[in-house]
C-alpha cells in the first residue's frame, strides 16, 4: 500500500510539472489536459473528485484566462 500512496502522489506531480512547463511554453490547451489528469490523479485514492486548494483553483483559472476562455476563467 506505501508503494501505490507513493507512486501516485509521484503521478501529481508529474502531471503538474508538465502543466507548468506547457504554461511556460503558452501551450494552454495542453496545461489544460496535464491539469485534467493531475486532477484525476488527486481523485484516484477516493475514487471520488476531490475539492482543489484555491491555490489549484487559480492555476486553472490562469490557463483558461490564457487561452482566452473567459467563461470558465
Amino acid at each position: 500500500m506505501k508503494t501505490i500512496s507513493k507512486l501516485l502522489r509521484l503521478n501529481r506531480i508529474f502531471y503538474n510539472s508538465l502543466a507548468q512547463l506547457s504554461m511556460q511554453q503558452q501551450n494552454y490547451k495542453e496545461a489544460l489536459v496535464y491539469l485534467n489528469k493531475w486532477r484525476d490523479a488527486r481523485s484516484q485514492p477516493l475514487k471520488a473528485p476531490k475539492e482543489l486548494t484555491g491555490t489549484q483553483e487559480m492555476l486553472l483559472a490562469q490557463v483558461f484566462y490564457q487561452d482566452n476562455d473567459f467563461v470558465n476563467s
